[in-house]
C-alpha cells in the first residue's frame, strides 16, 4: 500500500514543483523586462505604418496614441467625442501656425476671416449646423499649402451610425480621427471604409464601458431609451470581435501585426457586484488568447492586458500611488511586455497583485463579507480617493 502511495504522490509532487516552476521563470521575465528594455525602438514601427486605438479619447488610449506617435507610428484615433479626438490631434504634434477653431455656417462654407483679408470663401464638406472645424485662418495662399499636406478636414455619413473623420499631418506623423459611439453596432461599416488603403500594424482596443459602483445585476443602470447591459455588450464584447475582424485579416496577409485587448484584472476571477463588466472582460482574455494560438504562427502578436488600478476618468481620477498607475506609467510600461506572452498585467505591481490575489481561494471572494465591503468601504475608498474633474 505504502509503495502505491508513493508512486501516486511523487509523480503529484513533482507537478507542483513544475507549476511553480513556470510560475517563477514567468515572474522573473516579469522583473527583468520591468528594468530592462529589450524590445528595439523600431520593433513596433516595423509592424506598419498605422496603428489604430479605440477609446483615445481619454486615460489608456489617449495614453496609447501619444506613446505609439512618439514611437513612429501614424494613428488613427477612434472615440465618441469629436472635440476630445481633435484636441488630441493637436496635442500629438505641433499645432501649424494661424491654425485655430471656427464655426462652419450651415451653408457649409468657412470664410478666412473679414476678416477675410480679401480672399474668398473657402469650402468645406456639408457639415451640421455648429460642429466646428479645424482650419487655417490666414489666406486663401496658406488654404492651398494646407490642402496640399498640412492639414486637410472631411466629413463621412454612414447611414443611422454618423462619424466624423479628419486627417492632420504633423511634425512627421500622421493623425487620423473617427468619431464613432461603440455603445452602437450600426458604425462598423463606416469605420471599415475610412480605415480602407491604410498599413495597420497595430490594433490597440481600450474602449470599455464600466461603473466603479459595485451593484447586484438587477440593479444595473439603465440608460435613456438604450438598456444598460446592451450598450456595455456593445461596447466591451461586440467592438473588440468587430474591430479584430476588420484588421486581422489585413495582418494576416502581410504575416505580421501586433493587437492589444485592453482587459482588466477582474477578468481572472468571477467578481460579485460587478458581474456584468467582469463577465465582459473575461471574454476578452479568452477571446485573445484564443486567438493568439490560432495566428502566432502567422507572425502575429495578440495579447490581452489585465491591469488593476489605472487612475483614468473612467476610474474617476483616483490618486496614484505604488498600485495605482497614472495613464502614461502603465502604458510606457506594458509595451515592455509585448512579447511576454498571450497575458500580461501590463506593469510589475500589478503581476505582483494578481499573484496574491490568485492565492484566495474562491469561496473567500464569494463570501456575504466581501461583497459588504465592495458595497461599503470599497466605495467609500473610491469616493476619497477619486478627483472629479
Amino acid at each position: 500500500m505504502g509503495e502505491a502511495l508513493e508512486h501516486v504522490f511523487i509523480p503529484v509532487g513533482l507537478l507542483v514543483c513544475l507549476v511553480y516552476l513556470v510560475k517563477c521563470a514567468r515572474f522573473s521575465r516579469c522583473i527583468f523586462l520591468h528594468f530592462w528594455k529589450v524590445l528595439p525602438r523600431s520593433f513596433l514601427k516595423s509592424m506598419g505604418q498605422w496603428a489604430v486605438i479605440t477609446g483615445a479619447g481619454d486615460g489608456i488610449g489617449k495614453a496609447y496614441s501619444f506613446e505609439l506617435a512618439r514611437q513612429g507610428l501614424n494613428v488613427v484615433l477612434i472615440s465618441r467625442t469629436l472635440e476630445k479626438l481633435q484636441a488630441i490631434a493637436v496635442e500629438i504634434g505641433e499645432r501649424p501656425q494661424g491654425m485655430r477653431e471656427v464655426p462652419v455656417e450651415p451653408s457649409g462654407q468657412v470664410c478666412s476671416g473679414p476678416a477675410c483679408r480679401g480672399t474668398a470663401s473657402i469650402p468645406t464638406c456639408s457639415l451640421e449646423p455648429g460642429v466646428r472645424a479645424l482650419l487655417l485662418e490666414l489666406s486663401l495662399q496658406s488654404y492651398v499649402r494646407a490642402v496640399k499636406g498640412a492639414f486637410v478636414h472631411r466629413c463621412v455619413s454612414g447611414g443611422r451610425g454618423r462619424i466624423r473623420s479628419s486627417t492632420k499631418r504633423t511634425t512627421g506623423r500622421s493623425v487620423r480621427i473617427i468619431q464613432a459611439d461603440f455603445t452602437k453596432d450600426d458604425i462598423y461599416a463606416d469605420i471599415k471604409e475610412e480605415l480602407k488603403g491604410l498599413e495597420i500594424g497595430i490594433l490597440d482596443h481600450t474602449v470599455q464601458k464600466h461603473s466603479t459602483d459595485g451593484s447586484y445585476f438587477l440593479n444595473f443602470r439603465e440608460e435613456p431609451n438604450v438598456p444598460a447591459e446592451r450598450s456595455l455588450i456593445h461596447c466591451n464584447i461586440t467592438s473588440v470581435v468587430k474591430m479584430t475582424q476588420l484588421i486581422l485579416k489585413h495582418m494576416e496577409a502581410r504575416r505580421k501585426g501586433l493587437v492589444l485587448n485592453i482587459s482588466s484584472g477582474v477578468a481572472l476571477f468571477p467578481w460579485p457586484l460587478y458581474s456584468m463588466y467582469s463577465a465582459s472582460k473575461a471574454f476578452v482574455c479568452t477571446f485573445s488568447k484564443a486567438l493568439q494560438a490560432e495566428y502566432k504562427e502567422k507572425g502575429i502578436i495578440i495579447q490581452v492586458l489585465t491591469p488593476y488600478a489605472v487612475s483614468t476618468p473612467m476610474t474617476k481620477n483616483l490618486n496614484t500611488s505604488l498600485i495605482t498607475k497614472t495613464a502614461d506609467e502603465f502604458v510606457k510600461e506594458s509595451l515592455n511586455y509585448v512579447t511576454f506572452g498571450d497575458e500580461s498585467c501590463g506593469c510589475l505591481v500589478h503581476e505582483i497583485l494578481a499573484s496574491f490575489l490568485s492565492l484566495i481561494p474562491s469561496w473567500a471572494i464569494y463570501s456575504s463579507w466581501v461583497k459588504k465591503l465592495l458595497l461599503t468601504h470599497y466605495t467609500n475608498y473610491l469616493k476619497r480617493n477619486a478627483n472629479i474633474r
